[in-house]
């Protein structure tokens, strides 16, 4: 079934995205970092393989979902909120993702962060610039 052109499984990931990265930002503002580092997963990478098609596909859906989630928000969505939202959605997909933590100095010596999602090889958010960031963790 389609709605203006695009098909319903892309307004449900747009949905999706909407509420899980209004819930992050909720969890952000209101409890400490120990308690969401829980829900990131396990501290270390894991290497998954994108192995199918759907995979590929369900990728592109979720990473349209993201960026239109970010030109509608009303609320902060950066890197942060939205790695941990396309993380969460990958998940209730079944795909293996790491989310990576990383600083860097700027010319006038002041800390910069970043967050970068990815799915095997595949940058779900966050990979342009990562390059220029020291990875400091990283959650599977």
């Amino acid at each position: 079934m389609k709605i203006t052109g695009h098909p319903i499984q892309d307004y449900i990931f747009l949905l999706e995205a909407i509420i899980t990265s209004m819930f992050y930002r909720f969890l952000l503002i209101f409890f400490p970092m120990k308690r969401i580092a829980a829900l990131m997963g396990n501290n270390r990478t894991i290497d998954a393989t994108i192995t199918n098609a759907k995979e590929q596909e369900t990728i592109q859906q979720i990473k349209i979902a993201i960026n239109r989630t970010k030109r509608l928000a009303l609320w902060r969505f950066m890197c942060f909120e939205q790695g941990l939202t396309a993380k969460k959605m990958l998940k209730r997909q079944k795909i293996n993702s790491t989310i990576y933590f990383g600083l860097s100095k700027t010319p006038d010596n002041k800390l910069k962060a970043h967050a970068w999602l990815k799915a095997g090889d595949l940058f779900i958010t966050g990979g342009k610039g990562h390059q220029q960031f020291k990875v400091l963790d990283s959650f599977s």
